[in-house]
């Protein structure tokens, strides 16, 4: 068959050759024709022949209080499925067992769970329906990313999880299986680990999983489960700000006021500062990734919220705060568009600074503070005006003779005409008034470079856009004019935008440098790239 690969556009995505499978299945009760990439065997797309009515339930919840949530119908009522979120969000019962394959729906006959809160803890499962359903939300809605895999994968639960049936205690554990989240019950320390954040943490690790994929162990598994303490505050606070953002676990522990605070790590017993207080040397847990994510976690809640004080190195800092919707903004694209599997803290100071200058300009408040928080907890120094980027009296200074720099004084597309001096850097504007620069059409893209002194000498330039809206410029298709001149006059380039571009805002980055071999992907110390929005 030839069908759109639906996982970018169901109406205007690619066309693939894809095969078609007709898959009927017993338990959970299913049919459904699939179509996989006959290149990749990825499936491209799911044509549900069993259509399951969607419906509103009342959730009476442990933690999160009453909620309306989506539900699917099933024999003798409603059941933990529904469809209104990627390819589903689904919660099943493993009745105090460790096997998946036993478990179980729960069924409600009337839609109104409020029978629930009973001896068996049953409500809990309402929360990890829930917290999943608030997950998916929040990455959809803020970061555009479309379940943990971006492509609509289904969120699956399984609560009431026990890893020793019938021993009589609960499992204190919660985890993301790499296809799955599983919930235990707690026994001691913990009640029913499902709360909204850990959910949120839980379903974070397969989001790390999908992009940066950070290895667990060491710094970087650190930064792993600090990653995912930064999306269960994240979510927490975009669902139910009145909870303590900064605590982690405050639903489920019996025992401490949290499992660990964002807001002071050291409370429970984490550093806060690399390598200081509580930082963990040994092998166990992994290296200590549960113990020293604690300094990422603190980096965000600086970089949030701000502060000023001394930390365990001796440093001083001040921190003026963003608030969180800008540090998960910049926190997401450092991990989702960045590191890599082996990436340390010194790397995430390095790529979180860039990721800032990326989303709001060099030099901006963003930029600022995120480079300060670092600071604060003992990675890198302070912002001190010029940011990671060479001060400008440095561009071509290989040049020799009386060139001081180049710079881009002149870009124009659409509606937009930029001019500026020797300011370089990003910048943000709009090219997509009317006329309209939409799939399929010829645009002509316009720009020029200045030499402050001197003569105009041979330049290489290229001209990017981030069609699909990736974050990452060297896609195939995505460098649209490039060529090189010796002019200082006005220049020009035609391309056609394609078909299969997102729609929406997007990027464009012009680059002129001295060096032909220079990419969208690499800033050199001749390159003053300058984005367009």
């Amino acid at each position: 068959m030839i069908v759109r690969d639906a996982r970018h556009n169901a109406e205007a995505g690619p066309l693939v050759l894809a095969w078609k499978f007709n898959i009927y299945a017993q338990q959970p009760v299913s049919r459904a024709y699939i179509y996989v990439d006959a290149r990749t065997g990825e499936v491209v797309l799911q044509d549900n022949i069993i259509k399951h009515a969607a419906a509103t339930g009342t959730f009476a919840t442990k933690y999160s209080g009453t909620q309306t949530s989506a539900t699917g119908t099933t024999t003798g009522g409603y059941y933990l499925r529904e469809l209104t979120r990627g390819l589903g969000i689904e919660t099943y019962n493993c009745r105090k067992g460790n096997s998946y394959t036993a478990a179980v729906d729960f069924i409600d006959a009337d839609n109104s769970w409020t029978e629930y809160n009973n001896a068996n803890f049953d409500n809990a499962a309402l929360d990890a329906h829930y917290g999943a359903q608030s997950t998916y939300d929040y990455f959809k809605n803020v970061h555009a990313r479309n379940s943990y895999d971006n492509a609509g994968a289904k969120i699956k639960s399984y609560v009431h999880f026990d890893d020793t049936p019938g021993d009589g205690v609960g499992y204190e554990n919660a985890y993301w299986n790499g296809s799955v989240m599983t919930y235990g019950d707690g026994a001691s320390r913990f009640d029913p680990l499902t709360s909204l954040d850990v959910a949120a943490h839980e379903i974070g690790h397969a989001v790390c999983e999908r992009t940066a994929n950070l290895t667990y162990s060491n710094e970087s598994g650190a930064m792993n489960e600090g990653f995912s303490d930064i999306w269960g505050a994240a979510v927490e606070y975009y669902k139910a700000p009145a909870k303590s953002t900064w605590l982690i676990g405050e639903d489920i522990d019996k025992v401490r006021p949290s499992l660990r605070s964002m807001s002071n790590p050291n409370a429970e017993s984490q550093p806060d500062t690399y390598k200081g207080t509580y930082w963990y040397t040994g092998t166990g847990d992994y290296g200590g990734v549960h113990t020293n994510s604690g300094v990422l976690n603190h980096w965000f809640y600086r970089t949030a919220v701000g502060g000023s004080g001394t930390n365990d190195l001796g440093t001083a800092f001040s921190v003026t705060g963003i608030g969180i919707d800008a540090a998960a903004k910049i926190a997401y694209r450092t991990e989702s568009v960045y590191l890599t599997a082996s990436s340390n803290y010194a790397a995430a100071r390095t790529y979180s600074i860039q990721s800032a200058k990326d989303l709001y300009g060099a030099g901006s408040a963003q930029e600022i503070a995120v480079t300060n928080a670092w600071s604060a907890v003992g990675v890198g120094a302070a912002y001190s005006g010029g940011g990671t980027t060479p001060p400008p009296a440095t561009y071509c200074a290989s040049k020799g003779g009386s060139q001081s720099y180049e710079y881009i004084d002149y870009v124009s597309l659409g509606t937009l005409a930029r001019t500026s001096g020797s300011d370089a850097g990003y910048y943000n504007g709009t090219a997509l008034a009317a006329p309209s620069i939409g799939a399929g059409t010829s645009q002509t893209v316009r720009f020029s470079v200045a030499f402050p002194t001197g003569t105009a000498y041979t330049e290489y330039w290229k001209v990017y856009i981030d069609y699909n809206k990736n974050g990452v410029f060297t896609d195939a298709g995505e460098l649209v004019i490039s060529g090189s001149s010796s002019s200082s006059a006005t220049l020009s380039g035609t391309f056609t935008v394609p078909s299969t571009a997102k729609s929406g805002t997007t990027r464009m980055r012009v680059i002129v440098s001295d060096n032909s071999a220079t990419t969208a992907a690499t800033a050199t110390a001749t390159a003053k790239p300058k984005t367009i929005t």
